[in-house]
């Protein structure tokens, strides 16, 4: 048997040899230390933690009651039993009341045994069930230290434990929730989830999966949560036990990456084909400039002028994709807004539908904005499109800008307005998305507004909208504006096409077409021309026309050796001999030997000032990118 700590407060020596004797014939195990006055009684409480005290209750110098209080105040966790032969019933009542373990009587002996051994066993007991209390306070606190909701209900889904986690979660406070319907705490946005999660449960013990739900505030949220049928002795479902993650900002991310993936392929798709499609736009584009040169019929001279319209908005949307996967390029200069604006205003005034009335509007010495021209166009010629668009029935487009300061400091601010439909309230915060749109399915690409909105942000500018449903919508562009800045190149040159002078120019490039419509502009501007379709005849017709050919003019991407080769090539052959790149790629690459880069497609005029610049300059290469 364990051995037994035992102080006795007894002034009678013969009942404490009983007492030793009595308790040792039983086989108890002791260490008893007797004292019969308070000072040892409470100099052995301080100096020691006993098992067990036994007291009388009547001493000469000391007493009962006044032991059991030192004892509850230096060793209150030691059970404390009278054994006395003149306690009475009244003042034994009493001293249960005051804390003691229990009383016995001297004149039965044997009762002290069953009350020792009873103490301990309460004392062990008391401590087991301590433990329990500290280890589930302990496993509480972990609970609580867990980023997950962990939430403990019965089978009538009434919250029985709910720790800080779901605190943080939901909004509500463990005492807030604990004893109310999880319901009502939480709402459900898909109710029958809930319910079917719970079957679930039921039938196997456990689920897993991800609910939409509402917290205290209101906030959506979406949550990866693990149910837990938890079972009594009996075998009986009592309580399930539940832990949530709130996953909402990480299938948010998931969202992004998966566009962003998704753009990548775009990218790749767009950069594949911009090629084949520029080099179909290019013969046209040209050839219908080339045709409108011509006397025609004015039937003949409208289907031209539409030929070539169609053939600038095929290109326009081939660099509108372009723009939105690789991001904003091209070169910045100071731009004329209020000259953008009458060109957007002309465009669409010939354009759109007669009854929708086109006015513009700017102030008086309107300043420049430094940027891509090509790409405010687009900017502003997208607005005004989707502005059309709006108005299926007819209204009033109304184009305006004005000079404005804001922190940053000077601002053009441009307004693009109509009395259209306007855009719904629940899809507002949508329409800058990549891909989203509301039109029927092959009329429109859902890229317009997400690349206008990356133009105007590279620009540095600020885009925002305005919109109520059935009366209109505002489309406002603010750019940073340069007040000292000179915007004289952005005027359109006005001089005559210059002409040749009978020189011979090499054109290479693999689309017959493309070839057919250079010789014609170039021929009827005072050029001689030899053509190739690819870089191996193409050397062939250098060197058969070496001391005539005065310059090149090479596309990149061709079957054999391609173009940049083939530059390479004829530098090594002839040093000082004017290469020109005229290229449909919408990916980047290095042309050293080249001194001039045309991005397929392009007017004539463009082609045949390029020629004339490229040849009667003394640069023989610059570093071209394509």
């Amino acid at each position: 048997m364990e051995k037994i700590s035992i102080i006795l407060l007894e002034d009678n020596p013969m009942d404490a040899e009983l007492t030793r004797a009595l308790l040792e014939s039983e086989g108890f195990d002791l260490d008893l230390k007797q004292v019969d006055c308070e000072g040892d009684f409470v100099k052995m409480l301080k100096e020691s933690r006993p098992d067990l005290i036994i007291s009388d209750y009547s001493l000469p110098s000391y007493n009962g009651k006044a032991a059991l209080n030192a004892a509850q105040k230096l060793s209150p966790r030691t059970p404390f039993i009278f054994y006395s032969g003149t306690i009475g019933e009244e003042a034994a009542i009493d001293a249960l009341k005051l804390g003691a373990t229990d009383y016995v009587l001297k004149q039965r002996p044997k009762r002290l045994l069953s009350a020792i051994q009873r103490a301990l066993v309460e004392v062990k007991l008391k401590e087991r069930q301590e433990a329990a209390e500290r280890k589930i306070q302990a496993q509480a606190q972990l609970l609580d230290l867990a980023r997950e909701a962990i939430i403990v209900r019965d089978v009538e889904d009434r919250v029985l434990f709910w720790n800080q986690g779901a605190e943080r979660l939901y909004g509500y406070s463990s005492n807030e929730a604990e004893g109310r319907l999880v319901h009502e705490l939480i709402e459900q946005t898909q109710s029958t989830a809930f319910a079917e999660a719970k079957k679930q449960t039921f039938a196997g013990g456990y689920w897993e999966g991800e609910l939409d739900q509402k917290t205290k505030g209101d906030r959506s949220i979406l949550v990866e949560s693990h149910w837990t049928l938890v079972k009594g002795k009996d075998g009986q479902a009592e309580r399930i036990l539940s832990i949530s993650t709130d996953i909402t900002e990480k299938k948010q991310l998931e969202k992004q990456f998966l566009r962003a993936q998704r753009l990548e392929s775009v990218g790749t798709l767009a950069s594949g084909i911009a090629h084949d499609l520029n080099n179909i736009l290019a013969p046209i584009f040209m050839a219908s400039e080339i045709l409108r040169d011509e006397n025609l019929r004015p039937e003949a001279a409208n289907m031209v002028n539409t030929i070539q319209l169609s053939a600038r908005r095929g290109a326009d949307v081939v660099k509108q994709v372009l723009t939105f996967v690789r991001g904003s390029e091209g070169k910045r200069t100071p731009i004329l807004i209020d000259c953008l604006l009458k060109d957007i205003c002309k465009v669409a005034g010939d354009t759109f539908p007669k009854n929708i009335q086109v006015s513009c509007e700017s102030e008086t010495k309107l300043w420049p904005v430094v940027g891509d021209g090509t790409q405010l166009h687009q900017v502003l010629m997208n607005l005004c499109v989707n502005a059309r668009d709006a108005m299926p029935n007819g209204g009033k487009l109304h184009v305006s800008a004005r000079n404005g300061f804001d922190q940053s400091g000077s601002m053009v601010v441009i307004e693009v307005e109509d009395n259209g439909m306007g855009i719904p309230v629940e899809i507002l915060d949508k329409i800058f998305d990549p891909f989203f749109t509301t039109k029927d399915i092959g009329k429109g690409t859902g890229l317009g507004l997400s690349t206008v909105l990356g133009i105007v942000k590279s620009h540095g500018g600020i885009l925002k909208v305005d919109s109520t449903e059935g009366r209109g919508t505002v489309f406002q562009v603010t750019l940073p504006a340069d007040p000292m800045a000179c915007a004289k190149d952005v005027l359109v040159a006005s001089d005559p096409v210059p002409r040749g002078n009978g020189e011979l120019i090499l054109v290479v490039d693999d689309e017959p077409a493309i070839r057919q419509v250079f010789c014609q502009a170039l021929l009827k501007h005072g050029y001689e021309v030899v053509t190739a379709e690819d870089g191996s005849s193409a050397v062939l017709q250098f060197v058969a026309n070496k001391s005539s050919i005065k310059m090149v003019i090479t596309d990149i991407m061709m079957p054999g050796v391609d173009g940049a080769t083939f530059a390479k090539v004829i530098r090594a052959m002839n040093p000082r001999m004017k290469i020109m790149v005229a290229s449909g790629m919408a990916e980047k690459r290095r042309v050293p030997e080249a001194c001039r880069m045309l991005q397929k497609p392009f007017s004539a005029e463009d082609l045949l000032r390029a020629v004339y610049e490229v040849m009667h300059s003394e640069a023989i290469a610059t570093m071209v990118t394509s």
